[in-house]
């Protein structure tokens, strides 16, 4: 009757081992670019079976399988999203299957010549018990750019040899409540059931272990453990676009999966175009002849590079008469007014791609009339007296009376 609540309150702390693992590997995705890098084996060695692949070094013979690794790039990483396995059957290769969902990350500068280290795992299941087959990697960006590495062969052990332990080390702030959470669970069961001290002492010692795991590799971006593998094959850098370009390829296998890295040139996705923010400046209120400064600006982002700067443009909205800008093309300019009235100029800034709009409204108000000062005189009784009268108006559209 007491195994039954022990075997319980193993299983509670099994949960909380596992969520205390959880956040160490959790990373969020985001959708953006899309690059493939897909292993196509001939794996009975012969090209007169099989179906012809299409790769950028040309069509390729005998392709019995293809296993692909779909990447995902945003601008802040990559990640690898799934793989899909596809079947030759009669000279037809079968549509994607999908045989893991991925979820870890693109090591960016871990591989060769400072590349992005990928990668993947093919269940043995799927593969030859032993033997040597045919292989070659093609890699494409999505956007039209492939690269291909010539065929290599990759040879199946028929019963590989155990993997050396990795160490997996927990997020370091989680350790020590891990280590007490052991620690008192095997206290409580010792006092619940002081005749199973065997469990206390393999809880001690567990804790004791710095909490290692054996792995072979995990697939995590990081290279330590393909220390010791040689590539089996290399491609020139620079022979294909970016998110294409192969750079290495390197196996090895234990009793479950055969594991590729792929080393290629996967970049972050560039930040994306936002649209310049236009500012027409205050608005303003003049009198009829006078010019209005306009003190117009604008932010952008820098992109696209080229050409990584702003052309501006002013123009009249609305309003009642013409308006003349001293320099239309320039956000700080002057704009005079034929007549009185509201005006409204609007200011366009444009990064070469996108643009943004601002207005400002201008008031002009008609001039006040103005007569020439009449300076004072003296003449003589009996003398005609002739006065000319001079009066001055800014509107021009205006008729003076007397």
């Amino acid at each position: 009757m007491t195994r039954l609540p022990m075997m319980r309150s193993l299983r509670v702390l099994g949960w909380a081992l596992g969520l205390a693992v959880l956040p160490g590997f959790a990373a969020g995705v985001a959708t953006a670019g899309t690059t493939t890098i897909a292993v196509a084996l001939d794996t009975d060695n012969n090209a007169a079976t099989g179906c012809v692949v299409a790769s950028a070094e040309g069509p390729v013979a005998g392709i019995e399988l293809v296993l692909s690794t779909v990447i995902t790039t945003t601008a802040n990483g990559a990640t690898v999203t799934r793989l899909e396995r596809q079947i030759c059957v009669a000279g037809v290769l079968g549509a994607p299957i999908v045989y893991d969902n991925g979820g870890w990350n693109v090591g960016f500068g871990k591989g060769m010549s400072g590349s992005a280290l990928v990668e993947s795992s093919i269940p043995l299941a799927l593969l030859p018990p032993a033997g040597t087959m045919r292989a070659v990697v093609v890699a494409t960006n999505g956007t039209g750019g492939q690269d291909a590495t010539v065929p290599f062969a990759i040879t199946l052990a028929a019963e590989a040899a155990p993997a050396d332990p990795v160490a997996v080390p927990l997020t370091p702030w989680l350790v020590p409540p891990v280590a007490l959470l052991l620690l008192a669970t095997a206290l409580w069961l010792r006092r619940r059931y002081p005749d199973q001290t065997g469990l206390l002492v393999v809880l001690v010692l567990f804790t004791a272990s710095g909490l290692v795991w054996a792995a072979t590799v995990i697939r995590d971006g990081n290279a330590g453990d393909w220390s010791g593998v040689a590539p089996a094959v290399t491609d020139a850098a620079g022979d294909a676009p970016a998110n294409a370009d192969i750079i290495a390829v390197f196996y090895q296998q234990d009793g479950t999966n055969l594991y590729l890295r792929v080393d290629a040139d996967i970049r972050k996705d560039a930040a994306a175009n936002q649209p310049p923010v236009a500012n027409a400046g205050a608005n303003q209120s003049i009198a009829l002849s006078a010019s209005a400064t306009l003190f117009g600006s604008a932010t952008d982002d820098g992109l696209p590079n080229p050409p990584a700067a702003l052309t501006y443009g002013w123009a009249k909205f609305s309003g009642p008469g013409s308006v003349a800008f001293g320099n239309a093309a320039s956000a700080i300019t002057s704009a005079t007014f034929s007549a009185a009235g509201t005006y409204v100029l609007r200011l366009t800034a444009s990064d070469g791609a996108l643009s943004d709009t601002s207005d400002t409204r201008i008031t002009v108000q008609d001039s006040t009339l103005l007569f020439l000062s009449i300076a004072d005189r003296t003449i003589a009784l009996g003398t005609r007296y002739q006065q000319i009268l001079v009066a001055g108006d800014g509107n021009a559209g205006n008729t003076l009376t007397y």
